[in-house]
């Protein structure tokens, strides 16, 4: 059986994988919060015998735009930044079809009636006819927002500390990233940042591995990999 579920994940992207994990966590989030929220504003306005201003599409458009800043938007930016986490090329694409991914769990839950039974008939998306559009909305701009504001595993001083790692790690290996073909500064930083000092560290790294971390193509990697071969080669024989 584990040889199955893993010959079953090696045929499946990590990106697809990462993809389905961010969608399930923004869609359980957001409906987890929505339960939490109606039942709020429900038992508020029957403590206060309003549970009539219901009928009025005033009120339900007010709920509506609660739950887009308070379940939705919140649910997404928890999804976004799991894949801000394990993601790092074509960003944009993978936060955009995890959002899109999470909006289908979470209108097939609400589908299936859990929304409106468990969040006491409230009715907000449905007597507005936005049942789509609105977790829509709040999906996607809360994944962005949270796949965006992550910038995982960057040392604090940004762009400068890195720079004088590199130097440091060229003082003492004698070969900067930089003098290899295909590493300029903003690849250079990117390897640095994913723990790749030197041209021995990725010499020893898993281009699958280093791939993942860095968001570098995986040819990529090990066409640099034979770029460092040759210039230590070269460097040897001069």
């Amino acid at each position: 059986m584990s040889d199955l579920v893993e010959a079953i994940f090696k045929k499946i992207p990590m990106e697809a994988i990462h993809i389905a994990i961010g969608g399930t966590l923004s869609s359980l989030t957001a409906f987890i919060l929505r339960i939490v929220l109606l039942g709020i504003i429900y038992t508020t306005l029957k403590n206060h015998s309003c549970l009539g201003v219901r009928i009025y599409p005033e009120a339900l458009l007010a709920i509506t735009l609660i739950m887009l800043g308070i379940t939705y938007i919140p649910g997404g930016y928890l999804g976004g930044l799991y894949m801000g986490h394990k993601i790092k090329r074509r960003i944009w694409l993978v936060l955009l079809l995890s959002s899109l991914f999470g909006c289908f769990i979470l209108i097939l839950l609400l589908g299936m009636g859990m929304g409106y039974v468990i969040t006491y008939n409230l009715e907000a998306e449905r007597e507005t006819h936005v049942p789509l559009i609105v977790p829509l909305l709040g999906l996607v701009t809360g994944t962005f927002l949270g796949g965006y504001s992550v910038d995982w595993g960057k040392p604090a001083g940004g762009r400068l500390k890195l720079i004088l790692e590199e130097a440091a790690e060229e003082a003492e290996e004698g070969i900067s990233l930089t003098a290899i073909k295909g590493i300029g500064p903003r690849r250079a930083e990117r390897l640095l940042a994913a723990g790749v000092r030197t041209v021995q560290d990725l010499l020893n790294a898993s281009p699958e591995d280093l791939s993942e971390r860095t968001g570098i193509p995986v040819k990529t990697i090990r066409r640099l990999i034979e770029y460092v071969k040759r210039y230590i080669g070269e460097v040897e024989s001069s």
